[in-house]
């Protein structure tokens, strides 16, 4: 699966941590990748796409892992993608990282990390 052209560029970690029985639009790249992943751990797909045999285990079909940690998990996780040392953008920085990790709530960390990548893809689209 590629993203615009870039082979797995979507942190695996992430991607073991979407729902499942959701209906995702067509164009939600990452619940395909996910699959191909899933798909190329339980031996169906040979080698993964980055050439490593990699475990990947989709934290939704673990039947003791409750929906809420599901949750809590991918509101820490999904900041990973904020703040690397190459990102001096004022929207996606390790001060605004941080900020986000001290939101004491699950829903508030979701919700304000959910807006802070509106806002910060809302530059590239066309108006």
């Amino acid at each position: 699966v590629q993203l615009r052209g870039v082979t797995n560029v979507f942190p695996k970690h992430l991607l073991t941590l979407l729902p499942r029985n959701i209906v995702w639009p067509d164009t939600f790249t990452l619940e395909k990748l996910a699959s191909v992943n899933s798909a190329i751990a339980s031996g169906e797909g040979g080698r993964s796409i980055t050439g490593d045999d990699k475990s990947f285990n989709r934290v939704a079909d673990l039947l003791h892992y409750p929906n809420q940690r599901r949750q809590k998990r991918l509101s820490y996780a999904c900041t990973a993608l904020l703040g690397g040392p190459v990102n001096d953008h004022p929207l996606l920085n390790r001060t605004m990282r941080r900020r986000l990790l001290e939101i004491p709530s699950t829903k508030g960390r979701l919700w304000a990390t959910r807006e802070l990548f509106e806002a910060y893809n809302s530059q590239f689209r066309q108006k």
